[in-house]
Order: structure tokens, then sequence, then C-alpha cells
């Protein structure tokens, strides 16, 4: 199958604030799909002005969930998947044409920096630029996951490849605009946590408990040095320490709700 064409694809729910430099920096695919979960914001509006196709479907707390749903309705073999929240560099083309020949890739990921407003995250659980994300995929090429964070991978025998974490080739995550808005986004996520982690295998224990929230504050502020962000380090630091512990208890809930049903 020949390199290319692209279709660039995104999942939405009320995010007109950042939808826009999304879908720009996706401007080089020869098709956009933005999937709506029902917003009442007009991204759908600011998609189309986009000439994005914009395919309604009802609200579900995750992505992973919809993902069979996208893929049968792409129409290239290539895909370029990204949060509404993020938005590629100028180089991304470029990099993608170079790997596109490869028959046996299934995914191509990138490297990413969270921004909190207009400050860039550099410490912490959430700082740097270590973390990738599966931005390329091959649409026949590859599993998705079913559960939060679950991820895409490769089918057998294909490969997965990891561009180079330059400043070029790096993308921006507008990760949160306001606490409420980073809270809201973690509530969601908390319930479909516990599910996952149950479908994983995990147990819960008090103890378990207890050594990773321990692990959650060591790692944020010491082992990362989430404190070099200053304020926003400590509150970010709070916020992985919930998320953590409250996650642990979803597991909880869905173990006793197995256990009692």
């Amino acid at each position: 199958m020949p390199s290319g064409p692209f279709t660039g694809v995104t999942v939405v729910y009320n995010e007109a604030q950042v939808l826009e430099q999304c879908l720009a920096s996706m401007a080089f695919c020869d098709d956009l799909l933005v999937l709506d979960l029902g917003s009442s914001d007009g991204s759908p509006d600011v998609a189309r002005s986009f000439g994005a196709r914009v395919i309604a479907h009802e609200w579900v707390p995750i992505v992973e969930v919809v993902g069979p749903f996208l893929l049968a309705r792409i129409r290239t073999p290539w895909v370029v998947l990204l949060d509404p929240d993020m938005v590629l560099p100028a180089a991304t083309p470029e990099a993608f044409r170079s790997v596109t020949d490869d028959g046996r890739l299934g995914i191509a990921a990138m490297h990413y920096q969270n921004f909190y407003r207009e400050q860039a995250i550099h410490y912490g659980t959430w700082g740097g630029s270590h973390r990738t994300f599966p931005v390329l995929l091959h649409r026949d090429r590859v599993e998705l996951g079913a559960h939060v964070h679950q991820g895409i991978s490769p089918r057998e025998g294909y490969t997965r490849h990891i561009l180079a974490d330059t400043a070029d080739l790096r993308i921006t995550h507008l990760w949160g605009h306001s606490w409420r808005h980073l809270i809201d986004k973690h509530k969601r996520y908390i319930e479909a946590e516990g599910r996952g982690r149950l479908a994983r295998g995990e147990t819960f224990s008090w103890r378990r408990f207890a050594r990773l929230a321990w692990r959650a504050a060591h790692d944020h502020f010491l082992k990362h040095r989430g404190y070099r962000d200053g304020l926003l380090g400590l509150q970010l630091g709070y916020l992985w320490f919930w998320y953590v512990c409250a996650s642990q208890l979803a597991l909880r809930r869905e173990l006793t709700r197995r256990s009692s049903g």
C-alpha cells in the first residue's frame, strides 16, 4: 500500500477552546474526522470550519470505548490520532512521510509536553517530555485497547516506532486551562480506572493502597522534583496523589460490586 494519505481524527466533548489549534496542526491530512460526544460549546461548528466530517455519538466517559466505531469510518490507510487539546509541530508531515514507507510499521509515537494554561510543566509526575503518544497508526495493523489508558498496540508482525524527542518534533499538550477543567477531566477517568484495573486482574488491599499513595507523593515531589515548578508543581502533586488514591478506591468499589453481584 502506498505512503499516505492521512486521515486526521479526534474525539471532542466541549473542546472548542483548544480544538482550532489541534485541527490547524492536522491541516496536512487529506481527510479530517471529528467524533462529537454531545458538545454544547460549538465544537462541531469549529470542526466544520476546517472542512472536517463531524459524526455525532452518544457521550462516553473514555475515548477507548469508541475506537472500533472510529476505525470503521476511516477512508485512508494511515490515521493521525490526536486528543483535541494536542497540537502537532510544523515538522510533523515530513517526519510521518519518512516512516510510512515501512511495510511493517503499525504505530509511530511522538513525545509530548504538558502545559497548564501557557506554562510548560517541566517537573513532577506530569512534567517533561519523556511520555509518548501513539499519534500515527495504520488502521489494519493495530489492536485497540478497551479500557482507560490501555492504549493502542501493533498487531503481531508489526512494529511500534518512537520518533526522536527533539524540540521540532514534540507535541504541545494543552492539558489544562483551569483547575475545574483538570479535576472534571480526571473525575471522568476514575471510575473507568476501577473497571480497567479489575479487567487487568489487579486486587485491592489497604496495605497496597498505602504503598501506592506514598509512592505517588514520593515520585512527584522527590523522584521527579515537582517542587521545582513552584506553586503549580505543588498543586499538581496534590492532584496526582488524589488521582492515584481515588483510582484505587474505584477498584475497591468494582471488586465489591462483583462479589455482591
